[in-house]
């Protein structure tokens, strides 16, 4: 959806893909359930849209913004822009950070078991910033295992696996 549109409400089923571009108006407040996807494109697109206090699809924070929502993550929140969240965020059971960019949380980043914090394969921008406390408990995990360049002859270099330009 786009800027200038309105809609009473948006139900996302299973596999769906919503793209909001703009501030698009939504009267009803928005859930992302499970197995559905819903990407903000622009740092106006929260602007009339109710978000869920609690994600258990994927949210994509595809633009430098500042979100209040979610509180609570029990599918995937993915920051590929600079993004400032000026409370705690919880992430339940099964629930994934996935930051490729800066990601500043005033508050506390709860885990529960079985939640994880990475970043995408070949990002090099994963910057995690919490001004309070960072619990890990077991069974939670922070890591990029396997998330850097391809070695070996994976690369696009042969044998002598992948580089990275800073400049370019």
């Amino acid at each position: 959806i786009t800027g200038g549109q309105t809609f009473n409400s948006v139900t996302l089923r299973p596999g769906a893909v919503l793209h909001i571009d703009g501030p698009a108006k939504v009267v009803m407040p928005m859930t992302i359930p499970s197995a559905t996807t819903v990407w903000l494109n622009t740092t106006d697109s929260t602007d009339n849209i109710g978000l869920p206090t609690r994600i258990d699809g994927t949210l994509v924070l595809n633009a430098p913004l500042t979100m209040v929502v979610p509180r609570q993550v029990a599918g995937t929140l993915w920051t590929r822009q600079v993004v400032t969240m000026p409370r705690s965020l919880d992430l339940l059971p099964g629930g994934t950070l996935r930051v490729d960019e800066m990601l500043t949380i005033t508050g506390d980043v709860t885990m529960s078991a079985g939640a994880n914090i990475t970043h995408s394969q070949q990002v090099r921008k994963m910057d995690l910033r919490v001004t309070g406390r960072l619990l890990v408990p077991i069974g939670a995990a922070v890591h990029a295992d396997a998330a850097g360049f391809p070695g070996g002859n994976l690369g696009s270099f042969g044998c002598s696996g992948t580089t990275h330009d800073p400049v370019t």
